[in-house]
């Protein structure tokens, strides 16, 4: 399994061995695991999504609209999918700031910095940690 937020690959066996000491009950009812590099809880995949997986090949097409911060363009608007290729500090900081799967996401300016809101939050980021927000583009 792949952790949404920092594309860590994660082993689901033993994420979820360390879920027995969350505080939330770990194990027994929890539906989701837990990233050992960044923390960020992935709910578990859906039965069904599971099987079409299966019967795929394990092949996702390729989505349109699913593009890098770096690569939106000035006005664009859209939700952010994971972060992706950024170390675990970064991951960390970017999460405290409120850059989180699902957030809505705004391009302001790309130059000097890529410049982006999120909520109430404007944040100046370099092109290689811009590179690493995927974003789904509102249609």
């Amino acid at each position: 399994m792949t952790c949404l937020f920092c594309g860590f690959v994660l082993d689901v066996a033993a994420a979820r061995r360390a879920c027995d000491a969350c505080s939330f009950g770990g194990g027994a009812g929890c539906r989701s695991v837990c990233c050992p590099r960044c923390g960020y809880a992935t709910p578990d995949e859906p039965p069904l999504l599971a099987r079409l997986r299966g019967w795929l090949g394990g092949r996702v097409a390729p989505r349109d609209g699913i593009v890098s911060l770096a690569a939106m363009a000035v006005g664009d608007r859209g939700t952010v999918m994971k972060i992706d290729g950024a170390d675990a500090g970064h991951a960390r900081k970017l999460m405290a700031l409120g850059v989180v799967p699902g957030a809505a996401v705004e391009l302001e300016r790309r130059s000097p910095a890529v410049v982006f809101r999120t909520g109430f939050t404007q944040l100046a980021v370099d092109e290689a940690l811009a590179a690493s927000i995927v974003v789904s583009l509102e249609g």
